[in-house]
């Protein structure tokens, strides 16, 4: 029952955050391996509807209060036409075709498949390069912050170096020794759960996501270099008291702790959404050139930024302007870095939701009197004038606040 209700949470995380899927069916052979061969088709059924279940629960909160235009995994159409280019990455679509912004969201998708099916038939070796491209991307750590390891970080490189080489030599001695017990249930779960994820390493681009595709498989990664320590320590029971790892810990606090968030948190997710839309109807009238939205505004959900002249210690919400814009701003789209570039040195920034679209946008206060506002606004003011913002998170510039009871 624990091993179903773990393949149901991770169906669940991986449609939350897509990534690699590959993992889910190599589990199913796990789980036909681990029950006797006269439950062959009753294990694979079970297996199935667990994770048919994950999918029917995104979906059912996909149409609930996502875009109506919206399509499931609509990103992938990004990925796939950068591998079809060789590996360019998931913003080359709008390099290539920019009058794809043009389109809604579900028409956007169908036409990068075309492009990228167009690409591949003029050039099938470029999907090839691509493919093979992201595990050189996914290993090599020499002073990348896109390879396995890359959240294990530092700013000094010699350290960040040395400590992602101990990493690999601790995942290479754990994997050992979990390949030696693979007839235990624990190991051929853990060992299949990684051959699952080396599968999925070239349609998970890190130019796209870094590690966050990783997210609902992390575990599976982590726990090598885990293992690996956990045999160095074996060897020396008098210098430390750290236990082996025991396979099959009964972890039943957990499991109740898990259903009751997976109940709870579909609720939590509906109901703001249609409160929101039921508190905020009705637009204001802003001036000539300027557009109205509304905004959640909370006490800690800023960004400050400062001139560079200004004496303090960066520390987070609080950044000197030079800072912010190099070290704590990096993105692969050109135009995005050229907003920021762009941004005055006193504002304020905050991700948050746009309550009459529902989309997410940058909000950027740059008028020092109206800093720290907390409550929900109507706000008047201009969105960024670059056009890819109209598919990802477009900046929206505040003039005028109006508090809504």
């Amino acid at each position: 029952k624990q091993i179903l209700f773990s393949l149901f949470l991770l169906s669940y995380a991986l449609n939350v955050r897509a990534g690699a899927f590959f993992i889910l069916p190599l589990l199913i052979i796990g789980l036909i391996q681990l029950f006797e061969i006269k439950a062959f088709w009753k294990t694979i059924c079970v297996a199935i509807a667990v994770i048919a279940a994950g999918f029917l629960i995104n979906l059912f909160l996909f149409k609930t209060i996502g875009s109506p235009t919206g399509t499931p995994f609509s990103n992938f159409a990004h990925t796939f036409y950068g591998l079809a280019q060789g590996g360019k990455g998931w913003t080359q679509i709008y390099t290539d075709h920019p009058d794809i912004l043009s389109f809604n969201e579900t028409e956007i998708s169908r036409r990068i498949y075309e492009y990228s099916l167009a690409a591949i038939q003029s050039n099938p070796w470029n999907l090839a390069w691509g493919l093979i491209r992201q595990y050189g991307i996914f290993f090599n750590f020499i002073n990348s912050n896109l390879s396995v390891f890359s959240f294990v970080y530092g700013e000094n490189p010699v350290l960040y170096n040395l400590s992602q080489v101990f990493l690999y030599f601790l995942s290479a001695l754990g994997l050992y020794h979990a390949i030696q017990r693979r007839e235990q249930s624990f190991y051929l779960l853990l060992l299949l759960g990684l051959a699952g994820t080396m599968l999925s390493v070239p349609f998970i681009t890190a130019d796209a996501s870094y590690m966050r595709a990783y997210a609902a498989s992390i575990a599976f990664l982590v726990i090598l270099p885990v293992l690996g320590l956990n045999e160095i320590t074996r060897r020396f029971p008098k210098l430390t008291k750290v236990n082996a790892v025991v396979p099959g810990v009964q972890l039943n606090y957990p499991i109740m702790i898990m259903v009751i968030l997976l109940i709870a948190l579909p609720i939590l997710a509906i109901f703001p959404h249609h409160l929101s839309q039921a508190e905020t109807s009705g637009k204001r009238t802003c001036p000539d050139g300027q557009e109205n939205v509304a905004v959640e505004m909370t006490t800690g959900s800023y960004l400050n930024i400062f001139p560079n002249e200004e004496f303090f210690l960066d520390w987070v919400p609080n950044l000197h302007e030079t800072r912010f814009k190099s070290t704590y701003v990096s993105s692969r789209v050109e135009n995005m870095r050229e907003e920021v570039r762009l941004l005055p040195a006193r504002i304020q920034i905050s991700n948050t939701i746009d309550l009459y679209s529902n989309k997410d946008m940058m909000l950027v206060i740059k008028d020092d009197s109206i800093f720290n506002k907390s409550g929900r606004y109507s706000i008047c003011g201009k969105w960024s004038d670059f056009p890819q913002f109209i598919y990802v998170s477009r900046y929206f510039y505040a003039d005028t606040f109006h508090a809504i009871n």
